[in-house]
């Protein structure tokens, strides 16, 4: 199966920091009065290869919205991931 996923990130206050989910700051707010953080777009390919194992590939892309630009260094980011599981 192949599937693709397309998310946004903004801010709720533009008096607040980015942070991820476990609470680690990835930008502060550094005067910028935008909201919209960034765009992600993934890519999933998900092989069953047989009954107890299947394999996933995943591809994301990042693309930095207004508020990254303004803050700071705001390369694209892309990663992939690769699963293999076992049921039983």
């Amino acid at each position: 199966m192949f599937t693709v996923d397309v998310n946004g990130f903004w801010r709720y206050s533009v008096d607040e920091e980015f942070m991820v989910p476990r609470g680690n700051l990835i930008r502060a707010p550094g005067g910028s009065r935008e909201r919209f953080v960034s765009l992600s777009l993934s890519n999933a390919l998900e092989w069953t290869l047989s009954r107890y194992f299947d394999a996933t590939i995943i591809h994301t892309h990042i693309f930095p919205g207004p508020f990254i630009r303004e803050t700071g260094d705001h390369p694209d980011t892309s990663f992939f991931e690769g699963t293999v599981r076992f049921r039983f």
